[in-house]
């Protein structure tokens, strides 16, 4: 039987049949491996709120939906890099800000998206400021696993820049260390908030 998955975008929290459900970033930052302590919480709230305007956009394009008079254009730029993303590489976009949980291991998240990237079936992460380290662990270690997005081969991070320009990691393969990691901060993170 499906579970019901809900989710308070004021709050950034899920539930799932009414439980409170972590995020695999949420439970990635309680295990140490995203650190925002280094920012200004103003400087953090800011790019938190572009990152959401950016991958909002970029939704309303992949389905069809962008009305371009109305964006702001200190999102333009980066919505120009996804474009060219896509012009350059033929990325097909099949799953877009996809929400789902890993009911086994109790963690929820939004991917970005799910599609096809040189025949492949991989799942690409989108940021607005530089692909960390840990964007292997979100992508093919948390959201890999998670109900209904199925098999992939891979995982990237893709960096949009406000030039019009972007960036494409490396692909993130090794699902098994991956999942490790994430399995390691499931375990860390339940510790903390115990």
């Amino acid at each position: 039987m499906p579970h019901a998955l809900t989710f308070d975008e004021e709050a950034h929290a899920y539930k799932l049949d009414g439980r409170p459900i972590p995020s695999v970033t949420t439970i990635l930052q309680a295990a140490g491996l995203i650190d925002y302590r280094f920012m200004n919480p103003s400087d953090r709230e800011f790019y938190l709120t572009r990152g959401k305007y950016v991958h909002f956009a970029t939704q309303l394009l992949d389905e069809n939906d962008l009305d371009y008079g109305a964006l702001d254009p200190d999102i333009r730029g980066y919505l120009d890099g996804y474009i060219k993303f896509k012009k350059d590489t033929g990325f097909v976009p099949e799953m877009i800000e996809f929400q789902s949980y890993n009911d086994t291991l109790w963690y929820s998240g939004t991917l970005d998206r799910v599609g096809m990237l040189n025949g492949n079936r991989v799942i690409v992460d989108f940021k607005s400021g530089t692909v960390a380290k840990w964007v292997a662990i979100q992508t093919i270690g948390g959201y890999a696993q998670m109900e209904g997005v199925g098999t992939v081969t891979a995982g990237y991070g893709l960096e949009l820049k406000s030039d019009g320009t972007y960036n494409l990691s490396e692909p993130f393969t090794d699902f098994t260390g991956a999942a490790r990691v994430m399995n390691a901060a499931i375990i860390i993170s339940r510790f903390k908030n115990a």
